[in-house]
Order: structure tokens, then sequence, then C-alpha cells
């Protein structure tokens, strides 16, 4: 059992530090994390680095099960608060498509990902 939580342990961190470096690489949020409608102004670009750092670090600590469990539960929060304050009100204000349940993916991996990081968090450490 403990070869696929570390496993579990690896594939997480490895897709938020993806994402990480995608919005490094691009200078732009991903729209998985932030939806478009909320992106380009004045500063953004820090803000992006910013994230992508918190990310990274996040995805360090949970990899090496360093303070994994409170990195876990922040991911979590941060999800679930861009989740709250970023997609439902695009989706449901903003975005035309965003009437179908096709228009809500983004969103829905936004759950997901919170999802994953309050599972993570309560893994017993190994």
């Amino acid at each position: 059992m403990g070869y696929w939580i570390k496993a579990g342990r690896l594939f997480f961190a490895l897709m938020i530090a993806g994402l990480a470096g995608q919005q490094l690489h691009d200078g732009y949020f991903r729209p998985v994390l932030i939806p478009t409608y909320a992106t380009h102004f004045p500063g953004e670009i820090v803000l992006v680095y910013l994230l992508s750092a918190i990310l990274i670090v996040a995805a360090a600590g949970i990899l090496i099960n360093k303070q994994g469990r409170m990195l876990a539960l922040g991911l979590a929060g941060l999800f679930f608060a861009l989740l709250l304050c970023c997609h439902i009100p695009y989706e449901a204000f903003v975005d035309r498509a965003g009437r179908g349940i096709g228009g809500w993916n983004n969103a829905l991996k936004e759950s997901v990902m919170a999802g994953g990081a309050l599972i993570r968090s309560e893994e017993h450490t190994s």
C-alpha cells in the first residue's frame, strides 16, 4: 500500500509543478486555475510568477513529504477559493457557453484538484 501512496504523491506533485511550469513559460494564468476573463491587467505577470512559485514550493514539499499535509491543505484551500471566487462567477455570469455542462470543464478540474489535495492531506505519513 505504501508504494501506491508514494506513486499518488508523485503524480499529484508533478501535476501541480507542471501547471506552474506552464504558467512560468507562457507568462499568464492557466485557464484551469483562473478563467481568462480575469487576466490581462497591469502587474499580472507578478501574480503569475507568485502563484507559480507557491505551486512549485507546495509540489516540492508534497513530493519530499516535508510539511506535506500543511501544504496540501493550503493547496486545497487555494483551489477551492479560486473555484468560488473566479470560476463559478465566470461560468454563471460571463461565459455564454457556461449554460451547458461542457463550459464548466475548468471549474470541474479545479474542484478535482482541491479534492486531490484534500486526499493527499489525509494520508498517513510513511
